[in-house]
């Protein structure tokens, strides 16, 4: 299977998947499920981007978008930063680390 594949796999499962939120999304009360879908989109179309990247600013650009919705999904689940603990302040910042550390392992794969 080709990484072009995998890519719009990914990205019609996340579009598939933010539609079912869109409609059900006043059955979950405990969290924001419409925002948790729009960041996992942004995380896959960023992951999918990624894939198929070949200039130096699509990855720096998909690497930051895949950083940025990664920790995004992490805080609405996390809830409000000002309420966090010191675990809660380390698991965010391993967060943004495992998102540079996905470009890296992608482009060692591509490789």
């Amino acid at each position: 299977m080709s990484k072009e594949n995998i890519g719009a796999a990914l990205v019609i499962c996340s579009i598939l998947c933010h539609a079912y939120c869109y409609v059900y999304w006043d059955n979950y009360t405990q969290f924001n499920i419409y925002y948790i879908s729009i960041y996992a989109m942004f995380y896959c179309l960023s992951l999918a981007l990624s894939m198929v990247a070949n200039r130096r600013s699509l990855k720096v650009a998909s690497g930051l978008a895949m950083t940025i919705s990664g920790y995004c999904l992490y805080l609405e689940f996390a809830g409000d930063p000002s309420d966090w603990e010191a675990w809660e302040i380390w698991l965010g910042g391993l967060i943004i680390v495992q998102g540079f550390l996905m470009v890296l392992i992608i482009e060692k794969l591509k490789k």
